[in-house]
């Protein structure tokens, strides 16, 4: 069976491959760059490396699910902006490896597994289900490793007919 990549697009976001059988999970943190731009230090995504990375997995990956995200009210213009070019280019460079993607609200994948906003219950849901990679999203800033997984869950369930691990 092939992987099925999901995203948790942003800058502390994270890139999953899933395989349910025989299971496989593969983490990849959102690569980027810390620049300073006007003396102000700036975070912007690693294009070429998020592009490698992708470009290495992509003739075993059958589908990609990607969180559809957007700004977010208490963002600056110019972070809204850096955001939205982020996960523009996470979509493009998806789709230049011809994966087929589908977006994905958080509110419907969260509700699928009874989760809130918030980021430790992730973190715990995706250790009840995986045990064996907890240890991946231990720490509280590792919840886009967490979130990436279950989104892979979450849309593989939905594409297949696949029983996921559970606690």
């Amino acid at each position: 069976m092939k992987y099925v990549l999901a995203a948790d697009p942003g800058f502390n976001g994270c890139l999953c491959l899933y395989r349910p059988d025989p299971l496989d999970i593969v983490l990849f943190d959102m690569p980027v760059h810390h620049i300073t731009i006007n003396n102000k230090k700036k975070t912007r995504i690693d294009v070429y490396e998020l592009a490698r990375f992708i470009d290495s997995h992509a003739e075993n990956i059958s589908q990609a699910f990607v969180e559809a995200v957007g700004a977010s009210p208490l963002m600056g213009t110019t972070s809204a902006f850096a955001f939205g070019e982020g996960f523009g280019l996470l979509k493009g460079v998806i789709a230049a490896n011809f994966i087929s993607m589908e977006l994905i609200r958080p509110q419907i994948w969260k509700k699928h597994f009874g989760l809130s906003q918030d980021k430790d219950a992730s973190r715990l849901k995706a250790s009840c289900m995986f045990p064996a990679y907890a240890s991946q999203w231990a720490r509280a800033k590792d919840d886009g490793r967490s979130e990436s997984l279950l989104i892979a869950v979450y849309g593989l369930s939905k594409t297949e007919s696949v029983k996921c691990p559970s606690a």
